[in-house]
């Protein structure tokens, strides 16, 4: 069906084979031949007389087309003419246009995803000897994982044993020992996670190495401090103190008023194991001795947290208290980057609710730091308020003293046993990540 081409617009009709005269344009109303505009015909019409009816019939050949009537003679009628849409034939040039804006597309795509294999391929930068480096990143998120449980449980251990003490039970050394070893454990392991993680990923190396060094500073610290029996600021050797005090008291009673030379032996060995040897010029001496040394490698998070109350109410005896801050410092410093390297490993082995995972709970942790320090100095203030008070008073009786010894006593063990309580769920989350991202790792090796 031809195609023909109003000449006062650019409207476009088709036009019904074999269809002659006129037409008139149903956008402009302009009449013009149905042929205008319409392609020229292979050949030329000749007009020529119809032959006699006595010739005889031609050889076979082609016949010639009948002349077409003159235009002005005939309209065609509008109705068989299809009018076109001008759109209708830019719809080709959309679609080509798509197609090339699709093409552009599917090419930036394809330039984003090489990128990000390229960034991908810097986490895969095989170390020597071989190996993905992923198996070592599994390997040492897995090791830091159980070192953070450890300071978790290492957390409410302590608890524990403070509620123990709170209630008039003389703790022993050796269950100190067992606080230390929980926290030595928590340090040794995290370190050897560290170790291995230097061997995974290009990326994971300078994170694990720079952990691996403030650990080994925050330990020489924690040494130095219970090395040269620096008391930790806790009340679990306080109350312990106190029980054991109360013990010495009251053998010491029982000896007096024993003469039988055996039984005095007896109570003197129990005197003894109170902690420290019996003197006679000073019995019980020994009752309220403490070693600070394995509390001190437990965790060093306590002194950390009563810095505002050491700084505002105790800044008489703050210089002494410098190294435990210090080492406290340093130790919530390498938990955040422990923390931060499992991000890390998350990321490079492209699992990205891991990483996001990591920074919250690097949140969580340092959110429980400062919720213990408020309650700390919280409790800083009441110990304060409770000195002017007992200072502006008359003298009492030493059982009098002792009792309010106590009282200031149970709001510094309340404090603390919330504080570790704090720290303890400030963790959980962390101990949480890790396995995300062993999990990762190990899918990557």
């Amino acid at each position: 069906m031809p195609v023909v081409t109003c000449p006062k617009c650019p409207t476009k009709l088709k036009v019904p084979d074999g269809a002659k005269g006129n037409v008139k344009c149903p956008k402009c109303g302009t009449s013009f031949p149905a042929t205008a505009g319409a392609a020229a015909p292979a050949f030329e019409v000749v007009d020529e007389a119809p032959p006699k009816p006595a010739a005889p019939a031609a050889p076979a050949s082609k016949p010639a087309a009948a002349a077409p009537k003159s235009p002005a003679k005939a309209e065609v009628a509008d109705d068989d003419f299809e009018v076109i849409d001008e759109d209708d034939d830019d719809e080709p040039k959309k679609k080509k246009k798509k197609d090339e804006d699709d093409d552009e597309e599917a090419k930036a795509k394809a330039k984003k995803k090489k990128k990000k294999r390229d960034e991908d391929d810097a986490f895969d930068e095989r170390p020597s000897g071989g190996g993905s480096g992923f198996g070592f990143a599994a390997t040492g998120a897995k090791l830091i994982g159980i070192s953070l449980w450890l300071y978790v449980g290492t957390f409410v251990y302590l608890a524990l044993l403070l509620a123990l003490a709170w209630g008039g039970v003389a703790i022993p050394n050796v269950l100190l020992a067992v606080a230390g070893l929980l926290g030595l454990g928590n340090w040794t392991l995290g370190l050897m996670g560290c170790a291995h993680c230097l061997a995974g990923p290009s990326r994971v190396r300078g994170p694990a190495a720079t952990v691996l060094t403030l650990a080994i500073v925050h330990l020489l610290l924690s040494f130095s401090a219970g090395t040269r029996g620096t008391q930790p600021h806790s009340a679990i050797p306080l109350f312990s103190s106190l029980a054991r005090a109360e013990d010495a008291k009251k053998l010491l009673e029982k000896l007096s008023k024993e003469t039988d030379p055996a039984k005095r032996k007896e109570i003197e060995k129990e005197l003894n194991s109170l902690g420290g040897g019996f003197d006679d010029e000073r019995p019980g001496r020994g009752a309220i001795s403490v070693d600070p040394f394995w509390h001190q490698i437990a965790t060093q998070n306590p002194s950390a947290d009563q810095l505002f109350g050491n700084l505002f109410y105790n800044s008489k005896s703050f210089s002494r208290y410098m190294l435990p801050l210090v080492s406290g410092l340093l130790e919530l410093l390498r938990v955040v980057l422990l923390i931060a390297l499992l991000g890390v490993i998350a990321n490079a082995a492209r699992d990205s609710g891991t990483a996001k995972s990591s920074l919250t709970s690097i949140l969580l942790v340092l959110g429980a730091t400062l919720a213990s320090m408020i309650v700390m100095l919280i409790v800083a203030i009441v110990l304060d308020d409770s000195k002017s008070a007992a200072q502006a008073g008359t003298p009492t009786t030493a059982a009098d003293l002792e009792s309010a010894a106590k009282k200031k006593l149970s709001w510094f063990a309340g404090g603390e046993m919330l504080v570790y309580l704090l720290h303890a769920g400030g963790l959980v989350l962390a101990a949480i990540v890790a396995v995300g991202a062993k999990d990762a790792a190990a899918r990557r090796a």
